[in-house]
């Protein structure tokens, strides 16, 4: 029998939370018995896809696979979703790791590349059930196979032995154990020696920057990382930082411009943006810089400026110092209409009314999406994979965020980083094999991870510039989750074939 926990209250790291997920964990009856005791679950199905004028036949696996630790011993049991097709045995493999920390690989599996979908939308409503899964023309399975992975705490994922969940749960503990469920995956499934991809999503792009660099070290390079909403520094995050404040400005005017609030809506969207961010690195950084000592004169310009590029008022600007956080612009644009925006896809909307204005938690954007993966999964573990219900199945652990251990030891210091900094990790992956293809993809709608942080900290990286300038980077109008915008997914799709036939790189402007 089916059933869900209580829900409980999603964890925050100051300024930051990224959870591409639902809020509440899906939970079945619970008991330690076969196969989980022994990490043997193994349910796979067979099914066909039409593509391209072509048919596709894939096996669809449900399965756990034992991690051990450098004496032999098991520590961990991490479950997963594999689609293979009936093709080539060098064909490439991509792992997709989902964020939070806590998420599983649901989201991702049912809502973006998989040959089977729900055609879910974070910026409409969530229409009422039944809800299905359906063929997937912008599956990514004629490109690779695919393998979404259930991080420890998360799916049917836990710990052996002695172990608990908190010696997985932190920055590098988790990138140690992701990089050996690749390595046990390539073990298990006689994948040595293919084109070898990670694919990760919101945390999931801290995790794929450490964990390919725990990957090169072990002597296993890969072809390609594909980051997806990404956040490499979770330091700008932090209160107080204001590179966070001029990042965030291009994101407000995009999103003041689409919900016509914007001082500049005679604009398009691209010229906007490029003029946000010229403003952001003028004349706003200046003005925060001078903190304090700033000059009446320039304040009411800047102000003024800022006003027109958010839809703020002067008023609501002033009181947060030209500062205005994302909960302030959540509950701020809109308020003479009496919605919230949302936070994943600041294209949803949602009433107010019974919120404070202060602390708007409530995220409708992804609400929109939850109700109908969660619904599709359920039935599909039961019909589907014949699933019995012998241990619980956790789409989300919302305890995950503030127990997780944040700090990240970066080469050349001697002391752990107090936060995920992790753009060092991914730079030194990168010279250890030039040779790899990294592709950045952006949603211009996402208050959760700003298109313009990404591009800040990808020209930061201590690389030689032309090794830089051969990364591709995206935008889309889409959200965190852009793969829940049907449009965007089209285009990201075609985007990322091409990323996987080494054709030139992208940018959508």
């Amino acid at each position: 029998m089916l059933r869900r926990s209580e829900p409980g209250r999603q964890s925050f790291l100051p300024g930051l939370c990224l959870v591409a997920t639902a809020l509440f964990p899906l939970t079945l009856h619970a008991a330690e018995s076969s196969p989980f005791a022994a990490c043997a679950l193994n349910k796979t199905i067979s099914g066909k896809l039409s593509l391209k004028g072509k048919t596709w036949t894939y096996e669809r696996r449900l399965a756990t696979l034992t991690l051990h630790d450098a004496k032999g011993n098991p520590t961990a049991c991490l479950s997963y979703v594999s689609y293979t097709a009936d093709r080539s045995p060098s064909r490439p493999v991509t792992f997709f790791f989902n964020g939070g920390p806590g998420s599983s690989g649901l989201f991702l599996q049912l809502g973006s590349f998989g040959p089977l979908r729900v055609p879910a939308e974070a910026s409409r409503l969530a229409e009422d059930a039944p809800y299905n899964a359906s063929s997937n023309p912008m599956t990514l399975l004629d490109a690779s196979d695919l393998v979404f992975v259930d991080p420890v705490g998360t799916g049917f994922s836990h710990p052996l032995g002695e172990k608990k969940n908190a010696d997985f749960w932190g920055v590098d503990q988790d990138a140690a154990a992701s990089a050996d469920f690749v390595a046990a995956y390539l073990d298990s499934a006689r994948r040595w020696n293919v084109p070898l991809y990670l694919f990760g999503e919101s945390y999931g792009t801290t995790r794929i920057s450490v964990t390919s660099r725990v990957l090169a070290e072990r002597g296993i390079f890969l072809n390609g990382l594909i980051f997806m909403s990404t956040v490499l520094n979770y330091g700008e995050r932090l209160p107080g930082m204001d590179m966070t404040t001029l990042g965030y400005l291009p994101t407000y005017a995009a999103i003041a411009w689409f919900h016509r609030k914007s001082g500049y809506q005679n604009l398009n969207l691209n010229a906007l943006i490029s003029q946000a961010q010229s403003f952001a690195a003028t004349a706003y950084m200046q003005a925060l810089w001078q903190g304090k000592n700033l000059d009446l004169t320039t304040e009411r310009a800047v102000t003024g400026e800022l006003a027109r590029y958010t839809g703020l008022s002067i008023e609501t600007i002033r009181a947060h110092a030209l500062r205005p956080d994302v909960n302030t612009f959540r509950s701020e644009l809109l308020k003479s209409d009496a919605l919230i925006i949302g936070r994943y896809d600041a294209r949803a909307t949602a009433s107010m009314s019974y919120l404070a204005p202060d602390a708007p938690d409530f995220d409708p954007s992804n609400e929109n999406v939850r109700t109908p993966l969660t619904t599709v999964w359920n039935k599909q573990l039961g019909q589907d994979f014949g699933y019995d219900g012998e241990r619980s199945y956790v789409i989300y652990d919302n305890t995950t965020s503030s127990a997780w251990d944040w700090r990240h030891k970066a080469k050349g210091r001697s002391r752990l980083l107090e936060t995920a900094v992790t753009g060092g990790d991914l730079a030194e992956t990168m010279a250890r094999n030039p040779g790899m293809r990294v592709i950045f993809l952006n949603g211009l709608y996402d208050l959760a991870a700003p298109f313009s942080l990404t591009a800040y900290d990808i020209r930061h990286l201590n690389l030689p510039i032309s090794q830089i300038q051969k990364t591709s980077f995206c935008r889309y109008p889409a959200g965190h989750m852009m793969y829940f915008d049907n449009h965007a997914l089209e285009i990201i799709s075609q985007d990322l074939h091409k990323f996987y036939d080494n054709k030139a790189p992208c940018y959508h402007k």
